[in-house]
């Protein structure tokens, strides 16, 4: 079983702050349910000409790693949080659901393409209440949900940051 740890955190926090931004990188920045996939797949194909051939072939997640704090939750051993995102060939195509304040500090300064996908907040409770229930096994009504999500509990809140 996967264990959270304040040792593992530090690594992940430190491998976000110093993360080697480059100024090739598109990055696709949003609140879960929000149409990312969507986007993702609308940026891929635009900066790809069009390779829907490519696209088909190869998995979204492959094409679009993401940045996400999964080393939270990594096996002591693993010392290279995002290292499918390192090791991709440029231009890198990064997806992330981080916090502004959690992202790697030189994306202000390095400055890549950044798009950033918003939704209605409301649809967008709808849709990860569901996910939520779907995938994660979430018992608690829609309104609790909804409740949870206007106080900024759920994970990833607060959503208008």
């Amino acid at each position: 079983m996967l264990a959270f740890s304040t040792c593992s955190f530090k690594n992940i926090d430190s491998a976000l702050k110093n993360f080697v931004v480059l100024p090739d990188d598109v990055w696709v920045a949003s609140y879960p349910k929000s149409g990312t996939t969507w986007c993702q797949e609308m940026v891929w194909l635009i900066c790809n000409d069009l390779n829907y051939r490519r696209a088909a072939d190869v998995n979204l997640v492959e094409r679009f790693p993401s940045m996400k704090l999964s080393g939270l939750f990594s096996r002591p051993d693993d010392h290279r949080p995002f290292k499918e995102v390192l090791e991709m060939p440029r231009p890198r195509f990064i997806k992330t659901h981080l916090h502004v304040g959690l992202l790697p500090e030189a994306i202000w300064t390095v400055k890549p393409k950044i798009v950033y996908v918003h939704r209605n907040p409301k649809s967008v409770a709808v849709s990860f209440y569901h996910h939520s229930a779907s995938f994660t096994g979430y018992k608690g009504t829609l309104e609790d949900f909804t409740r949870s999500f206007m106080r900024d509990l759920q994970l990833y809140s607060p959503y208008h940051e």
